[in-house]
């Protein structure tokens, strides 16, 4: 039996239980768009080569963005805000339309080119022009002029269902390469001494490149602040404070930073659909591989309605725009239009009609597929390339980073050398050194190689890193958009430990009559002892993290986290493991939204990971016994008594340790602790899995076509679909109506807020009247020939220019 099958299977026995047991803390099953998700990116990838917690994060934010109106919050921007963004964005959509034209007057001589703004990498903007920015950031953040004040009514603007049409789908790059100019643009009002200000963008890579990237000189007084509790320092001064409370990170809690690996998955496509969408494979997927950077900084920054109140998020984006574009680069020279080339299933999890290319984007009167012009980055910014080094020239450019030779690259030559992030006490290092003669060395004629000359390249006094410390997790408890302890209660979870397979060797071994026996292994080795080792001598090999905190050390970090299902909220914490013994256990304890009466409920999703983002499976346990078996992860909790959680992080170790009985021996107890997590370092895939439920257009009104037309009666769709109706018929339509293409039988137009829009039934389906989707086997579609798949190849060589645009409504 499948491991996702044997789960829900474990599921339907612990819920049947439940119905005649009182519990208060009770199992529950994943939501199903949740478990839909799981099962697509089962398709896509496995626990081999994708970090685990990567895909359970993915699916958990996807659920909660689309599930925004259904959580107890009123989020969104207020009307106020949302006026003065139309603002920024008046006449952009007439701008973009006549972009074209202006570019072929200019380009036929009539005007000098426009001067561009320029993005530049932080570390390589003068020290003015990063204090400039400081500015104006803390300008936006104390004016008041828009609730509560300009920065943070910017930052709403991320929630609510503008959040939704901006995430899990194509329309991501569009929307946030839009947001971060109406960002720019919003600085540059604050002041003329701010007409010039540019978002720098923060290019990950060179730090993922470090020995320790929370070290790097960014996250210090001279750069983003402190990176652990509450971001004190630099641009955040004294700290700052939000509707979220005061903004915190947890960094390189979770999550990988940015690495060429990534960059090199999406930058080698040329078509759109390679790197977003339903048909993008996870390896190429740029959102997915964003993801991880905002879990690495974590705090407001891990959670989609939190992540802007971190001024950290614009750098972020702006490197996600700079790679979309180097990708878009890459079209150009393939002969890919990138303005029209949009994928016909722009979506990765459900919206879909919020990223069809005519929907609304967000912004004022614009579409998608106007966040695809070359406007942007033609008529009012472009990126300085990130900076580079060779061995000949080993000059980043910049104080705060160093040239190294590339020893992490799979496909690295030799002599290969790459920029990496200064820690700041190599920066000061460096300042001491550049503010003292350096003498030039007398170079022999055999010497080929540059020698690393101190100075303004390199330095080569040794910098002692500070040994690895496990920091505290600062948790915001921000839920529905309020920040208070009082709102949490708490449940123990058990946590066992498998020794990980990475771990090879203590080095404290039996003795053997006088002699130290090292053959056999340490003396806590499973291999050491035939009767433990044949139930864990499995030893797969699951994804990780490059990064990990703690791989060397006897002791395993492992992260526990609660995501709220019918609430918006987070929380973190860990539990501290012996990773030498073969398998031990500890507790810790999971702060959730706190019931407020025997009728409310609380649902979240538990789930535990190690420093290298490899996951535990969830084991509940089946009510009346103490046998714990697979489960989801989903637990309910009641306001009913007795109670199974604490009100307070006391009352929860108390439910653990009766000290009632004896005060000088206190006795463990495990009746409230429902849920364990098991970590065994397989590559099972632990998530229920279930496909997603097939669309059918029975319930709407169908439009069937006349006995007799042709296409030039018709209306052209775009992608190859013609229909039988004039134009004009279409500009108007009622909300669910559906015209047939006639040439395309896997290709269908339904109308959604007024407009037609185009659908793309899957590979092996086809669409019928009436039906919808449906398998194709009884009725066979001729892709090859179909209109979709015809435009498909000639949309990129010049052909068939007359259909050579997106799908549009009409």
């Amino acid at each position: 039996m499948q491991p996702a099958v044997l789960c829900l299977s474990c599921l339907v026995i612990i819920v049947t239980i439940i119905q005649y047991v009182s519990a208060e803390v009770m199992t529950f099953d994943v939501p199903r768009p949740m478990a839909e998700c799981f099962w697509r990116l089962k398709k896509k990838t496995n626990t081999k080569r994708t970090p685990a917690v990567a895909i359970q994060s993915f699916c958990e934010n996807q659920y909660n963005w689309h599930n925004h109106k259904l959580l107890n919050v009123n989020r969104g921007a207020n009307p106020n805000t949302i006026q003065y963004i139309n603002g920024l964005c008046k006449n952009t959509k007439e701008e973009i339309k006549h972009f074209r034209m202006r570019r072929k007057k200019r380009q036929a001589g009539g005007g000098p080119p426009k001067k561009l703004r320029v993005r530049k990498e932080i570390r390589m903007m003068s020290d003015k022009e990063f204090q400039l920015y400081v500015e104006a950031v803390n300008s936006a953040k104390r004016n008041t002029s828009i609730s509560p004040n300009k920065y943070d009514a910017l930052a709403e603007f991320h929630t609510g269902m503008t959040s939704v049409s901006a995430h899990g789908g194509c329309n991501f790059h569009g929307w946030h390469r839009m947001y971060i100019l109406m960002y720019e643009n919003a600085l540059r009002e604050e002041g003329p001494e701010f007409a010039d200000v540019t978002v720098p963008y923060w290019d990950s890579t060179m730090d993922d490149r470090m020995e320790d990237p929370e070290l790097s000189v960014l996250f210090s007084d001279r750069f983003l602040g402190s990176c652990q509790g509450e971001a004190k320092g630099g641009m955040m001064k004294e700290g700052w404070t939000s509707s979220t409370g005061a903004i915190v990170r947890n960094c390189k809690t979770d999550g990988p930073l940015m690495n060429m690996e990534m960059i090199k998955n999406v930058t080698r496509h040329n078509r759109f659909e390679k790197i977003c969408g339903e048909d993008s494979a996870i390896d190429d997927d740029l959102e997915f591989h964003h993801n991880g950077v905002h879990r690495w900084i974590d705090g407001q920054m891990a959670m989609l309605v939190s992540s802007v109140y971190d001024p950290i998020f614009w750098l972020h984006h702006a490197f996600i725009d700079y790679i979309w574009e180097k990708f878009r680069d890459n079209q150009k020279r393939g002969k890919v239009d990138p303005e029209t080339d949009y994928p016909v299933n722009p979506v990765t999890m459900g919206a879909h009609e919020l990223h069809l290319p005519d929907a609304r984007m967000g912004f004022s009167e614009l579409s998608v597929i106007d966040g695809l012009s070359e406007m942007f980055t033609t008529e009012w910014y472009k990126y300085a390339p990130s900076p580079t080094c060779t061995w000949k020239k080993q000059d980043c450019g910049s104080k705060y980073l160093k040239c190294v030779e590339d020893t992490k690259s799979k496909d690295r030559k030799k002599n290969d050398y790459v920029c990496v992030g200064r820690t700041l006490a190599e920066v000061i290092a460096y300042e001491e050194e550049m503010n003292r003669p350096t003498p030039v060395p007398c170079i022999p004629d055999h010497v080929t190689h540059p020698p690393i000359i101190p100075g303004p390249h390199n330095h080569t006094t040794p910098i002692i890193l500070p040994p690895k410390v496990i920091q505290p997790v600062q948790n915001t408890f921000c839920m529905n958009g309020k920040s208070d302890t009082a709102q949490w209660v708490y449940v123990p979870v058990k946590i066992i430990l498998k020794r990980p397979p990475d771990y090879t060797n203590y080095g404290s071994y039996p003795v053997h009559r006088g002699k130290i026996e090292k053959a056999a292994g340490d003396i806590y080795s499973p291999k050491a002892y035939s009767n433990i080792y044949r139930h864990l001598r499995k030893a797969d090999s699951p994804a990780k993290y490059d990064h990990c905190i703690e791989p060397d050390t006897p002791t395993n970090t492992i992260y526990v986290k609660s995501v709220g299902l019918n609430y918006e909220g987070v929380y973190k914490e860990y539990a501290i493991m012996d990773k030498r013994l073969a398998i031990t256990v500890a507790t810790a304890y999971l702060a959730v939204r706190k019931p407020m009466g025997i009728h409310d409920t609380s649902v979240s999703m538990f789930h535990a990971q190690d420093s290298c983002g490899r996951v535990c499976k969830p084991i509940c346990k089946v009510p009346g016994t103490e046998i714990f078996r697979p489960c989801s992860g989903a637990i309910k909790i009641t306001g009913n008594r007795p109670l199974q959680f604490g009100n307070s992080f006391g009352d929860a170790v108390l439910d653990v340790w009766d000290f009632d009985s004896d005060k000088d021996c206190p006795q463990l107890t495990t009746n409230s602790i429902i849920v364990s997590f098991y970590c065994d370092y397989s590559t099972d895939w632990i998530w229920p899995s279930v496909e997603p439920i097939k669309k059918t257009n029975k319930h709407v009104t169908v439009q069937p076509p006349p006995e007799k037309t042709t296409v030039m009666a018709g209306c052209s769709l775009g992608y190859g679909c013609d229909v039988a109706k004039p134009c004009g018929e279409l500009r108007t339509c009622q909300n669910g109506a559906v015209v047939e293409c006639l040439k395309s039988c896997h290709v269908y137009a339904q109308c959604f807020n007024n407009r037609y829009m185009l659908y793309k039934c899957r590979r092996g389906e086809r669409y019928l009247r009436g039906q919808g989707c449906v398998s194709s086997r009884e009725n066979p579609c001729d892709y090859k020939t179909s209109g979709l798949n015809r435009w498909n190849r000639n949309r990129g060589n010049g052909r068939n220019k007359r259909n050579n645009r997106p799908p549009a409504g009409r």
